[in-house]
């Protein structure tokens, strides 16, 4: 197979990885360096190697909390906590919102 042919071949691959939306998951995972970034600085790397700014402490510390070992219900709970006192189900919108920005960004390896 000629050179350019694998190269062309390579470019579509990747071209469809990045327009391909992430598939929903119950536990959403950031990567490792991406959760670590978060809890200093608001330029956090993807799994493009592109740096991302998450300007928004909510979505810095959702970040923070990808790491596999909470659905949903538990991210709002665990926000819910922070908040001393609020309410899971006001969170709820807000969270939605943050998942889906991490997600187009690139951020989440599962």
């Amino acid at each position: 197979m000629p050179l350019w042919r694998i190269l062309d071949h390579d470019k579509t691959i990747s071209l469809k990885l990045l327009l391909a939306p992430p598939a929903p998951v119950s536990r959403p995972v950031a990567f490792a360096i991406a959760r670590w970034q978060a809890r200093t600085r608001e330029s956090i790397t993807n799994l493009r190697h592109e740096s991302v700014r998450f300007p928004d402490p909510f979505a810095r510390t959702l970040l923070t909390l990808l790491d596999g070992t909470r659905d949903r219900s538990a991210l709002a709970r665990a926000f819910a906590a922070d908040l001393t006192g609020g309410d899971p189900a006001t969170i709820a919108p807000r969270l939605d919102e943050a998942l889906a920005m991490v997600a187009r960004y690139g951020v989440l390896s599962r």
